[in-house]
């Protein structure tokens, strides 16, 4: 994992696609499903657990499995979703009859919006750059790495999928004078990925396979721990708030809806 990348994502959160763009061309199909095997450089460094100290698979990894690839699953049935007729669409608008307070409108959902996801992707970042860099005291086996590695940027992926919604520039919108399904996509992705609590128990299950490795020391490990209750909560907020966010998409999608050119 690439520690400069991280801090990079960390500094410039304002713009997270962007930063995350230097590994993944949003533009391509197959992005996101690739970046989970990333390679890993510090995998072979000596704080990782002699081989014979791994732990088999036990229920926890199984079911860590299981669920990992149910979610994998879900974000390229997403990605394949937005070729769907329903989310392909472009509609003209007519910008003459576009009144200011529907701009108004628009700009007090951009900024609410725009704010909650902004907080949650800098403490998303923030938890995953210091999980890796409390990973450098820990002793553990490589197995067990290599999953945490897995799942750490999965959740990288998953937020920068989410940010990729184009939410903002209402002017550019309307000088171009068209629009398409972004809303009603970006409020599709929102349902689907956060309707249950399966990204909450994703990070349990990881935390359960870290205090049970053999080589996990507990002195040095409370940081680690604070992090991964960190990662959480996130989830646990973007869950709660699943409401605001597809009501929003939804409401944008419905103003723009109201002045179509026919």
């Amino acid at each position: 994992v690439d520690l400069n990348f991280l801090e990079t994502l960390k500094n410039n959160n304002g713009n997270v696609v962007s930063s995350y763009a230097i590994i993944a061309n949003t533009n391509t199909d197959d992005v996101f499903k690739k970046l989970i095997f990333i390679n890993c450089p510090s995998c072979n460094h000596s704080f990782l657990a002699a081989p014979y100290n791994t732990i088999l698979h036990d229920n926890d990894e199984q079911e860590l499995e299981n669920l990992f690839s149910k979610l994998e699953k879900k974000l390229e049935d997403l990605m394949e979703a937005k070729k769907k007729p329903e989310f392909s669409n472009i509609y003209i608008l007519d910008t003459f009859n576009i009144p200011n307070e529907v701009e108004l409108d628009f700009g007090t959902i951009d900024f609410e919006f725009h704010i909650r996801i902004h907080e949650v992707n800098i403490r998303i970042i923030d938890c995953i750059s210091n999980i890796f860099k409390q990973l450098r005291y820990q002793r553990i086996s490589q197995h067990g790495y290599i999953v945490i590695v897995k799942v750490l940027n999965f959740t990288m992926q998953v937020f920068t999928f989410i940010n990729d919604c184009k939410f903002i520039e209402f002017e550019k919108l309307i000088e171009q004078s068209y629009f398409d399904d972004r809303f009603k996509y970006q409020k599709y992705k929102f349902s689907t990925l956060f309707s249950d609590l399966s990204f909450l128990e994703m990070i349990i299950l990881v935390e359960k396979i870290i205090y049970k490795d053999l080589n996990f020391d507990l002195k040095k490990g409370d940081e680690l721990m604070r992090y991964l209750g960190c990662l959480k909560k996130q989830f646990k907020y973007m869950h709660a708030d699943l409401k605001f966010y597809t009501e929003n998409a939804e409401i944008v999608d419905n103003l723009y809806m109201k002045f179509l050119q026919y």
